[in-house]
């Protein structure tokens, strides 16, 4: 129930650990995303997985089935139907039997695992670019209190940039779509390298619980 305030709080507390630490979304330990008892559909992970997985040059974990929405929502025996998938159990959860078939015959998958699929296949591809794994990280969020349709608790939004490449990458937490003027200042854009930086605002639509990017500059 945080707002994403806390995220600029948590990279900041971490300091110089924060590129060895490990980015993940779900674990053993965890509800998976997509469980009755959590978000409910594997959908609403992907704000999170935009930062999570693009915020820094930390390694990022994806547990298995995530990648399909793996629900959890099994009772597998001596986990019972909890949420989570259990490690005490000889158990194949659905999106593992439902990715293997796919795999094998390009079908087994619903409309919605597929959508989930492409989301992940589709940003796990954009982290392997160089501005990702090598690029150093300036987060918006304190210039944008009070910008035009930007919510501080709701919205997260950052700056990737390596070698003159920037990218902005806007994350939606609220469930309802945003239409957003982003504010990037002049020492962001200096920050990234660029010789003469001035204010920039950056008009974007951010659907609900997803994210967005933008490649503003290649200096």
């Amino acid at each position: 129930y945080a707002g994403t305030e806390g995220i600029s709080a948590n990279w900041q507390f971490l300091g110089p650990l924060q590129p060895s630490m490990l980015n993940f979304l779900e674990n053993h330990d965890e509800l998976r995303l997509a469980s009755d008892f959590f978000a409910g559909s594997a959908k609403a992970s992907f704000a999170a997985l935009y930062v999570s997985l693009l915020l820094n040059t930390a390694p990022f974990m994806l547990y298995f089935g995530q990648e399909a929405g793996e629900r959890g929502m099994d009772a597998e025996g001596f986990s019972g139907l909890n949420g989570r998938t259990s490690i005490f159990d000889w158990w194949c959860p659905k999106s593992i039997r439902d990715l293997d078939t796919f795999i094998h015959t390009g079908k087994g998958l619903s409309r919605e695992e597929a959508a989930v699929l492409k989301k992940y296949s589709a940003l796990l591809a954009y982290s392997r670019e160089d501005v990702i794994r090598h690029g150093g990280m300036y987060d918006l969020q304190y210039c944008n209190k009070g910008a035009e349709g930007y919510d501080c608790h709701r919205h997260y939004a950052f700056l990737r940039a390596y070698k003159g490449e920037v990218h902005l990458i806007a994350a939606n937490f609220s469930s309802k779509e945003a239409r957003v003027c982003i504010r990037v200042p002049a020492e962001a854009l200096h920050w990234a390298g660029a010789a003469e930086p001035e204010d920039m605002e950056v008009h974007m639509t951010i659907p609900a619980c997803d994210g967005n990017i933008k490649k503003l500059l290649f200096l």
